[in-house]
């Protein structure tokens, strides 16, 4: 039954918001948070970091392959993660849904039947190394080989498969993109590297060109890595960066001329 909060619990709640500085998604998380955990006092989390800490906390409790597939969707791209990418071989699918209904229980996530998306802020959060100051915050790059092998597990082909659809290569390319353009500074994705060409070329044709400036800057910092400088492959992996920046460049610019010639005369 809903009961009017006292004046110390409006308190608590206004400075908890001012603490949060009033962001939605942290103050929704907080008060799930809270209404998870009977008993956890406002006072008690007062900044978003140890709202997130405890979250992980509770969850790692409660349930370990939440927080495994979240650490998964965290080098994902945001939105329409379809459940099935992140069900490990093996995985009991009753348990990955039992998984994702804890996640959404504590608004770390919102899923429908088949997909669910992370807010970024929680991707941003997540994919920050753990500093001494904060030893409860996850480690440099949990989650990130998971991700790449769940992406990496959807491209393979059964045997009764020549190829891999189209529509699965679609669906695939954010997340793909998304992992090249979140590598962390040294990492290098060289399984992903077939996909990543592969993508570009598909994104290429479609008219998506500056899209495709994560996926080829992996994949030169991988053949300047192994194959060096001079090498052709690394070459003709240059050349269609720069094609790409290039295109990049030129929309800007156009879309640039495009705002100046609608915007009214004399506007600022």
């Amino acid at each position: 039954m809903f009961t009017t909060p006292t004046a110390r619990q409006q308190a608590d709640a206004h400075a908890l918001a001012t603490d949060l500085g009033h962001l939605p998604l942290a103050i929704k998380q907080g008060g799930a948070y809270l209404a998870q955990s009977r008993g956890i006092s406002l006072d008690a989390e007062r900044t978003i970091a140890r709202i997130w800490t405890a979250t992980l906390r509770a969850l790692e409790q409660a349930n370990p392959l939440a927080v495994q597939l979240l650490h998964t969707a965290t080098w994902l791209a945001p939105d329409d993660i379809p459940h099935t990418l992140l069900t490990p071989p093996g995985t009991v699918t009753d348990d990955i849904a039992e998984a994702i209904g804890a996640l959404a229980a504590y608004s770390m996530i919102t899923t429908t039947e088949s997909t669910l998306s992370i807010h970024r802020l929680v991707q941003t959060v997540l994919r920050t190394p753990r500093t001494s100051d904060n030893p409860q915050w996850p480690r440099p790059l949990q989650g990130r080989d998971s991700a790449e092998q769940a992406v990496l597990h959807s491209l393979a082909l059964p045997p009764s498969q020549e190829s891999t659809a189209e529509s699965q290569w679609d669906a695939l390319i954010p997340h793909l993109v998304t992992l090249a353009a979140t590598a962390p500074p040294g990492h290098r994705d060289a399984p992903l590297i077939d996909a990543y060409n592969t993508t570009a070329n598909r994104l290429h044709h479609q008219g998506h060109t500056a899209r495709t400036i994560p996926l080829l800057e992996a994949v030169l910092a991988q053949w300047e890595q192994v194959l060096g400088d001079t090498h052709p492959d690394t070459l003709n992996s240059r050349n269609n960066l720069a094609a790409a920046r290039a295109v990049r460049q030129r929309n800007t610019a156009a879309s640039a001329t495009e705002y100046d010639r609608q915007r009214p005369s004399g506007a600022e």
